[in-house]
């Protein structure tokens, strides 16, 4: 079975992994963020659709243009994440905001 470590957590099992695979989902946000929750999702048995259950990926803000695709990973994983719970009933939503800075340049 492709996902049975799905099915083996007690928070999905067979009938969150069956919700999984019923629900397509769209998603939307930054294109680095979607690509990257868009994966995540495949992986868990969604199916991206056009006209599904909307994802929005939290904004990105990094501060710093050589974080930015960084911070759009995290936003991805994250929104594919809060999706994942929200359709298997896991857990509360949460309220994500990805903010990513670095050390500050010596001056």
């Amino acid at each position: 079975m492709r996902h049975a470590r799905h099915v083996a957590l007690p928070e999905i099992g067979d009938e969150g992994q069956a919700r999984l695979e019923a629900v397509p989902v769209h998603v939307l946000g930054d294109a680095r963020a979607v690509a990257t929750a868009e994966v995540y999702l495949e992986r868990s048995g969604v199916t991206i659709s056009s006209t599904g259950r909307e994802v929005r990926v939290p904004a990105i803000r990094s501060g710093r243009p050589e974080l930015e695709e960084a911070a759009a990973f995290v936003a991805g994983a994250l929104a594919a994440v809060e999706a994942i719970k929200a359709v298997v009933g896991a857990g509360e939503a949460a309220d994500v905001h990805v903010t990513l800075t670095g050390p500050e340049e010596a001056s």
